[in-house]
This record gives structure tokens, sequence and C-alpha cells, in this order.
């Protein structure tokens, strides 16, 4: 038969299937789904999905799967509907998907400050071509800030 699903399929049946009707031979496959399948519209479920019990033991999802969530996330913060990890069930995944990203926007934010500190003390010998770049990690921390700042309201 076809192995073809959609990525929230794919996680509605290892959350709720593979353990119960026992269909491990299946789970590469829905592996495979779910990491093809992220993208705006289900990142925040995908990404739950490594954060359950179940999938404690799978490197997959709890190590690959995952970060590459949370860098999705982080990159297209804008276009994601956040508050919606507030409604999530159970709570403690909740906490901790929330506390995942916010830490991950922080490094980036981090980051970001302390290459355009090291371009400063740099700046002094290099005008010019530094500045384009020096400005569009300027434009990238003001967007994660604004972001952040719309998600407050």
């Amino acid at each position: 038969g076809s192995t073809k699903m959609g990525a929230l399929s794919a996680c509605n049946l290892m959350e709720y299937g593979i353990e119960q009707f026992n269909l491990n031979l299946i789970q590469p496959h829905l592996e495979k789904a779910i990491q093809t399948g992220v993208k705006l519209s289900t990142v925040i479920s995908i990404l739950r999905i490594s954060y359950l019990p179940v999938n404690e033991s799978k490197k997959s999802i709890t190590g690959f799967l995952r970060v590459h969530c949370l860098r999705f996330i982080c990159e297209h913060f804008n276009q994601i509907d956040i508050p919606t990890v507030r409604n999530i069930l159970p709570k403690d995944i909740s906490h901790s998907m929330m506390a995942d990203i916010l830490g991950l926007l922080h490094s980036e934010c981090q980051s970001s400050f302390e290459q355009d500190d090291n371009n400063n003390n740099n700046n002094n010998k290099k005008t010019n071509k530094s500045d384009s770049k020096k400005n569009a990690k300027k434009a990238k921390r003001l967007t994660i800030s604004h972001s952040v700042a719309t998600y407050r309201k």
C-alpha cells in the first residue's frame, strides 16, 4: 500500500497509534512525512510531537526535528501564530516549547549583538563593505524585537 501521508496526519498517528496498535513498522514513514512537512501551518503541531514522552528516546524526533522546527519558527517568527502555543496540552509541553522558542530567539539576538560589537571594533579599519552587512544584521535584530513586542500585545 501507499505510505503517502500529510504531516499532521502522521503526527496524530505517531501520538495515538504507534504504541497502541503496535505500528512500529510504519514509524520511519511517519517520521519522513513529518520531517518533510514543516511549514508555516504545521510547524507548531510538529514541534509539539517532539516533546511527547512517547518520543523521548527517538533522537531523530527530539534532536533533529525539534531543532529544525525551532529554527524554522525563529526564521519565520512574524508569520507564525505563536500565541497558539499557550493552548497546547499538556501544559508542561506548552511551557517547554515556549521556553525553547524564547531561548533560541535570545541566542539569535545575542549572537547578532556580539557580531555587531565585533564589527564595530573592526569597523574603524573598514567602512563601506561592512556597513551593508551591519545594516542587514541590525534590520534582522529590529525585526525580531518588533515581532516579540507585537507578540506581547
